[in-house]
């Protein structure tokens, strides 16, 4: 069964599908990690650019 292909979406349209686990612990922890790593890479990488972002000043009255 192909993944990540544009076809896969019609191919499991309307069969109650909303989570695959793998039977294996190992390749569920695995995704599990990678998810929050990504998540947490998207998170600092943020960060950074807001706290890099120019702050505008106000005029002095």
């Amino acid at each position: 069964m192909p993944f990540c292909v544009s076809s896969f979406s019609a191919l499991i349209k309307e069969h109650g599908f909303v989570v695959f686990i793998s039977p294996k612990i190992t390749d569920t922890l695995v995704s599990v990690v990678s998810c929050v790593v990504f998540l947490l890479t998207v998170f600092v990488v943020k960060s950074l650019i807001k706290s890099m972002a120019p702050h505008p000043t106000q005029p002095e009255e």
